[in-house]
Formats: structure tokens, C-alpha cells, sequence
């Protein structure tokens, strides 16, 4: 036994924490690095892995060594022992899952080693694996400095799980309590800290972001996390309300206000009443009726359809768009003292491909989500298939990601995820980027018909002539559409 027991103890300790570490380790190749002979075991006591310290004291290569049974290396009598000490470890190891043993290993050169094993249970995926740390007892005081060595590399990953697995808590704690946010890339920690700073206060918030983002998740947040907690979210969907019902809607109305309403009735601000009012889509408020918003959020009153009484209303306004608000004040489609009305604490949800990071973390939400509702299995994530989904451009961002996962469960054969003809337009994400961006608003007839013919032919690939190419659908003579291009000085991208 190693002579250092605190270095032991700490080892003991650290092989029964963390499970997942060691077949992170596997996976990466940083076994080959340590200077223990370490090995992975079945229930069988067969070799499914081998670092090369272990392949180097026992004499033969990686390959060979795992096309081999475990009672190759071992004699006899000592297999069938430590393959019965093994069945019986499984069986009443279910909580202090380490222990030493004391084995003979037969080397390739036919001479005996005697050795001690520090092995550990781990269970992945419903199965049992021994991992074994080995040294040589008349080796061992080079093989404390080992140890100690080993220790301190073991002692920096449990500082950095440890420090991940305090991230990963408070993700889980908003998560659980205030909906499904997940993320723990940079930019998503930035706002979650926003989040976080705003959500005690009854500070107007509005949220900025692409379609996809996540924008009502983090309104729910703010809600959850506020002292109205107990109290309603109301929601508000600004895009679908018609505009003729926009105002009973929201303020509400009473009885015989008009036709069909045969009783009184409270509106969105009322039932949101010393709770959270959510304005989602905001930038599509009639322009006409964001004057009455502003005089709500103003003066705190409101009346109701048909009805000259005031009432008053404490509600937290939380409002959310995928517009840039500011450029609509200048095009005269919002009104600019509604936007600093507004805009007392923006936060913006970043779009997908800006936290790509988080793209596995949400794969595993999703799968398990989906996986619960469908009836299905689907748990193993192939290199290529993640490589495929971190790569691509997200323009419809986490929307997107889910219903494609949710479209490859139903789809799925075995557990195996694929993403077969899910994922076949990655290039129209970085196409768009090369199309022509129209920014003017007066245009002379010749930089018309230029833009026209450009957005045909990015559509067609550049492709001129022929059967859907860009002259039959501009209804030219492929003759007439080149001698066109040369003059309007259209020409082929090099990239093309």
C-alpha cells in the first residue's frame, strides 16, 4: 500500500465522486499521460481499455492486449479468484464502491508480476465496468511520487468540476423553478447576471433578440425571480391580437360597450394587477394605440371600454421584440417616448450561434425532453452528428434546434440520433450574407431592374441559361439577360 495515506484517502475519495470524469478521460486519451497502469474491465474481467503505462508493464501492444481475455494475463487459479471477487464486489459494493486486491499478472516475456489494483465500480449506462489504478509494490516509493503527482493533477480537476458543478447548480435551481433556461456560455452568463440584478426590482424591462431566442423563457425568469413571484405573469401577445379587440383586450370592458358584450370584464392590465404584465412582440403595436399603452405605463390608470372610470393598476411591465426599436422610432413606426418608456433596462438573448457553447447542453435537455413525450430511447450522439449541429448557422436559433431534434426522435430507428435530410440548407444561412442588402429607399429604374436580376440569379446559383435558370424566369433570351448583366456590370462572384 502506498506509504502516504492522506494521498490515498484523497484518491479513495475522488475515484467515488466523479464517475463521469473517467470516461471523459478515456475519450480524450489523458489515461496514456498518467504514470499509473491503469485499466477499464467488464463484469467479465475482459479488457475493454488499456492505458500505456499497464501495456508497457505487461509486456504486449494496446491491439493486442484488448483482442485478449483477462485470463490470459492471469494464471488460473488467480483468474477464476478475482473474477468471484468481482461478481461479489459488484453485488455489495453499491455504496463504498473502491478497494485493493493484490493480483499476479503474467508479462509476455512468461515471468509473473505481482501487483496492487485500487479498483472502483463505475456503472454507465446500466452496466458494470471496473476501473483499476495498478503499481508495484517493490516499486513503491517511486510510486508514491507518482501518486502524489497524480494527486495533484486529480486535485486541479476536481477544483475545476467542482467550480463547473457550482455553475451547473444555479442553472439547475432557474431552471427547475423558473422555466427552462439553460446555458452557461459567456453571453449567456451575462445575461442570466442581468437577469439576476433586475429581477428584484420593479424596474421596466425590455428584451432584445431574434425570433428563437428565448425571449419569453427570460420574462418568466424576471417573474420568478421577483417579489410578484406568487403573483400572475399575464401574456400578451402584441402580433396576435386584432386590432378591433386590441383595446377590450387590454383594458377590457363593460357591459353593452358593444355588441356581444353582455357582461363586465376585466382586461390583460387589470388581471396582471400587482403581478407582471408580458408584452411580447411589442414592435408590432398599432402606432395609433401605443399612445394609450404609454398612458397606462405612465399614470398607472386605465379605462375600460365604454366606461369614463379611471382605474388604477400596479403592474411590472416587461416587454419583448425581434425589431430594432430604435430604428423604428426613426422611420416613424414607433413611438420614441413609448421606446424610453421602455427601454429602461434592456437585455438581449443572444441568437444561437452566438453561444454555440451551450448547443450540447441544450441537445440533452431536448433529447431527454422529447425522448419522455415520444416513448423513445434516443441517447447516443454521434461525433459528426454533433459536429453537424454545432456548425450549422441557427438562423431560426433554439426554436430551430428543437423542433429539428424532435423531428430525428420520431424519425429515429434505433437509439442512435441522426440527422439525415434534417439539416440539408446550411449554406442559405451564409448565402444571405451575399446577397444584395437593400439599405436605400429611392432607387433609379436602372439600380431596380440591377437588384431584380441579382436576386434571380442568387436564387439560381448563377445559373443563366437552360431549364430554371435565371433567363427563363426572367422570361429573356439568355442573349438579352448576359448583354444585360455586362451592362448593368453584374458579374459572377469569384466565391461562386
Amino acid at each position: 500500500m502506498p506509504t502516504n495515506a492522506n494521498g490515498f484517502n484523497i484518491l479513495m475519495y475522488w475515484l467515488c465522486s466523479f464517475d463521469n470524469i473517467l470516461w471523459e478521460k478515456v475519450s480524450s486519451g489523458d489515461l496514456d499521460k498518467s504514470q499509473w497502469a491503469i485499466t477499464i474491465t467488464d463484469g467479465d474481467v475482459n479488457f475493454l481499455y488499456a492505458n500505456k503505462a499497464f501495456c508497457q508493464l505487461i509486456g504486449y501492444p494496446r491491439d493486442t492486449l484488448l483482442s485478449m481475455k483477462a485470463f490470459d494475463v492471469l494464471p488460473g487459479e488467480t483468474f477464476h479468484r478475482f473474477k468471484n471477487y468481482i461478481t461479489n464486489f459488484i453485488e455489495i459494493k453499491s455504496k463504498s464502491r473502491c478497494d485493493v486486491v493484490e493480483l499476479d499478472y503474467i508479462q509476455k516475456s512468461g515471468k509473473s508480476a505481482t501487483v496492487e489494483e485500487i479498483i472502483r465500480l463505475v456503472t454507465h449506462n446500466g452496466k458494470h465496468y471496473i476501473f483499476s489504478l495498478i503499481y508495484l509494490p517493490d516499486q513503491r516509493d517511486n510510486k508514491d511520487n507518482a501518486l502524489m503527482s497524480y494527486l495533484n493533477s486529480l486535485e486541479t480537476e476536481f477544483i475545476r468540476l467542482k467550480d463547473e458543478n457550482i455553475v451547473l447548480k444555479q442553472e439547475l435551481v432557474l431552471k427547475d423553478t423558473y422555466g427552462t433556461v439553460i446555458g452557461k456560455s459567456k453571453n449567456f452568463r451575462q445575461v442570466l447576471r442581468a437577469v439576476e440584478q433586475v429581477a428584484p426590482m420593479d424596474t421596466t424591462v425590455l428584451i432584445l433578440g431574434e425570433t428563437g431566442t428565448g425571449k419569453e423563457l427570460l420574462a418568466r425568469s424576471i417573474h420568478g425571480l421577483s417579489r410578484r413571484k406568487d403573483l400572475p405573469l399575464i401574456k400578451v401577445n402584441c402580433a396576435a391580437l386584432p386590432a378591433g379587440l386590441m383595446e377590450a383586450e387590454l383594458f377590457g370592458h363593460v357591459k353593452g360597450a358593444f355588441t356581444g358584450a353582455i357582461q363586465n370584464r376585466k382586461g390583460r392590465f387589470e388581471l396582471a394587477d400587482k403581478g407582471t404584465l408580458f408584452l411580447d412582440e411589442i414592435g408590432e403595436l398599432p402606432m395609433e394605440f401605443q399612445t394609450k399603452i404609454l398612458r397606462v405605463l405612465q399614470e398607472g390608470e386605465l379605462n375600460r371600454v365604454g366606461d369614463g372610470k379611471n382605474i388604477t393598476v400596479d403592474v411590472r411591465i416587461i416587454a419583448a421584440t425581434n425589431r430594432d426599436l430604435k430604428e423604428e422610432v426613426k422611420k416613424g413606426r414607433f413611438r420614441e417616448d413609448l421606446f424610453y418608456r421602455l427601454n429602461v433596462f434592456p437585455i438581449t438573448s443572444p441568437p444561437l450561434r452566438k453561444r454555440k457553447e451551450d448547443i450540447p447542453s441544450l441537445i440533452r435537455y431536448f433529447l431527454e425532453h422529447y425522448n419522455r413525450k415520444l416513448g423513445k430511447h434516443v441517447d447516443i450522439i454521434p461525433r459528426a452528428t454533433l459536429d453537424q449541429l454545432l456548425s450549422y448557422h441557427w438562423p431560426g436559433n433554439i426554436r430551430e434546434l428543437e423542433n429539428i431534434l424532435e423531428r430525428a426522435i420520431i424519425l429515429a430507428k434505433d437509439q442512435v440520433l441522426s440527422l439525415d435530410g434534417l439539416i440539408t440548407k446550411e449554406h442559405e444561412s451564409v448565402e444571405k450574407k451575399h446577397e444584395p442588402v437593400l439599405e436605400k429607399t429611392n432607387f433609379t429604374l436602372e439600380e431596380i431592374q440591377r437588384n431584380y436580376i441579382l436576386k434571380i440569379l442568387h436564387q439560381t446559383g448563377w445559373r443563366v441559361s437552360g431549364e430554371n435558370g435565371a433567363a427563363q424566369i426572367l422570361g429573356l433570351n439568355p442573349k438579352t439577360l448576359e448583354s444585360r448583366m455586362k451592362k448593368l456590370s453584374i458579374h459572377r462572384p469569384t466565391h461562386s
